[in-house]
C-alpha cells in the first residue's frame, strides 16, 4: 500500500514530484551503474523501505527498464526514450535492469535506502 500511495502521488501531484526531484538531486542521490559482463544482475530483496528512483536516459538509445524480481526473473516496466526521465517508485533492494530493444541487458541498478538518481550511461 505504501507504494501505491507514493506512486499515486508522484502521477498526480507536480510539487510532490518536484520535491522528490529535488531530494534526489541533494548529497549522494546517485545510484551506482553497474555495466553489464555477461552474469545474470542479482535478484531483488524483500522487505525494504518506500523509494523513488529518477532513471535518466543519457545513452542515445531507447532502453527498455525490467525490475528484477525475487525469483531473478524480469518484469518489463516499459520502454525509456533517449533523454527522457521516469519516476518509478519501488522498495531499497530493487534491483533494476537496463536493455536495450531487443532485450539484451545494457546494465543495472540496485535501489539504496534513500531517493535517487539513476544515469544511464552512453555505451563506451
Amino acid at each position: 500500500q505504501e507504494w501505491l500511495d507514493w506512486a499515486v502521488r508522484v502521477k498526480v501531484d507536480p510539487y510532490f514530484k518536484q520535491a522528490v526531484h529535488n531530494k534526489a538531486n541533494k548529497g549522494d542521490g546517485l545510484l551506482t551503474w553497474v555495466a553489464s559482463g555477461g552474469g545474470n544482475p542479482p535478484k531483488s530483496v524483500s522487505g525494504g523501505s518506500g523509494v523513488v528512483v529518477i532513471f535518466e536516459n543519457k545513452s542515445g538509445q531507447r532502453v527498455q527498464l525490467h525490475w528484477i524480481g525475487y525469483d531473478g526473473e524480469r518484469k518489463s516496466y516499459g520502454a525509456i526514450p533517449p533523454g527522457a526521465t521516469r519516476l518509478q517508485g519501488t522498495y531499497s533492494g530493487s534491483t533494476w535492469l537496463i536493455s536495450d530493444k531487443k532485450g539484451k541487458s545494457l546494465g543495472y541498478f540496485v535501489a539504496g535506502s534513500f531517493d535517487a538518481r539513476a544515469v544511464i550511461p552512453k555505451k563506451k
